[in-house]
């Protein structure tokens, strides 16, 4: 995602969150704010009021939400519906990260404490 916000994405955030967009600013200016958490949060919020105001069918406010904030469709769709990618889990018995499909096959170990 884009690691850089615009003002008018400033205002916007300005705007949904009740906060002044000086001080929002500053805190942009400071390094405080979480780019990709404030874009996830204005992404959602705009899918929401275009589907409460009809603007069109979901397909195509994902696919103009993409074009305007330049990433990829699925992003959008990963962040609208909070998917997760590639879930990692941990291993009971030693704790290393392992994937939910080792998890799954193994049974909540990871390959090395299978065969043990």
């Amino acid at each position: 995602m884009n690691k850089k916000i615009g003002e008018e994405e400033l205002a916007a955030l300005s705007e949904l969150t009740g906060i002044a967009k000086t001080i929002i600013s500053k805190m942009h200016k400071l390094q405080l704010l979480d780019i990709s958490g404030c874009k996830k949060l204005l992404i959602r919020n705009e899918f929401q009021v275009n589907i409460d105001n009809n603007i069109g069918r979901k397909g195509v406010i994902i696919t103009l939400l993409a074009d305007k904030y330049k990433i990829s469709r699925s992003l959008v769709e990963h962040i609208i519906y909070n998917k997760n990618a590639n879930t990692h889990l941990f291993c009971r018995k030693c704790g290393a990260k392992i994937s939910k499909y080792i998890s799954k096959k193994n049974n909540g170990n990871c390959n090395v404490c299978k065969s043990t």
